[in-house]
């Protein structure tokens, strides 16, 4: 039983049932307050917990479209990531309606100051970074370098059949001026468990 000691002087009592209430009040919002905020903290994800999601093989189609919605192309996609240490992995093979294939390799990590980034370069010579943050459940990548500025938003979903889908949307700016183009950016991957069977 807690009680107020006795060596307390009349001066520092609470001098009513309602100050003793309002005490226990300000010491119940307090703890509460500590134990959201230790939550909060806790709940925090690793980046490697926030990129493990991708993690696997994936297939499925990535549509471009113009600034007024008129489709540009659709590339078949397939990706695959993986740990390698502290560096998530990744390898993508693109191919246009016309069978054109561009191939890149894609490296996702924390770096010393624990921002997301992912490198990718690409079969064509092309090569881009994108600094990640994770926000109510999605991953965005964002990237702004002189002639183009990117932002993509990823997510993993998991359906009540346990089967993973992987979506982006994104946004992107490319060149200057009069010259500049606008285009969006839909992705959806279904992943791909038996990659024997799906090659």
């Amino acid at each position: 039983m807690c009680r107020i000691p006795t060596n307390v002087s009349e001066r520092t009592k609470p001098r009513s049932r309602a100050g003793l209430y309002l005490a226990g009040v300000a010491v119940g919002v307090g703890l509460l307050a500590s134990a959201l905020m230790g939550a909060t903290a806790a709940a925090e994800p690793t980046p490697r917990e926030i990129l493990d999601p991708w993690t696997g093989t994936w297939h499925g189609e990535f549509i471009v479209y113009g600034q007024n919605g008129e489709k540009q192309t659709t590339l078949d996609v397939r990706q695959r990531y993986w740990w390698d240490g502290d560096i998530q992995r990744a390898e993508f093979v693109e191919t246009d309606p016309d069978g054109n294939v561009v191939t890149a390799e894609a490296r996702n990590y924390a770096d010393a100051n624990g921002r997301l980034v992912c490198e990718v370069d690409k079969s064509t010579g092309e090569s881009s970074k994108h600094f990640g943050t994770f926000t109510d459940g999605y991953l965005f990548w964002h990237g702004d370098t002189p002639g183009r500025v990117e932002t993509f938003r990823e997510r993993v979903e998991v359906d009540d059949a346990g089967r993973r889908t992987y979506t982006i949307t994104g946004f992107g700016a490319y060149g200057r001026g009069e010259s500049q183009q606008f285009f969006f950016f839909v992705g959806r991957y279904a992943e791909v468990t038996d990659t024997a069977s799906d090659a």
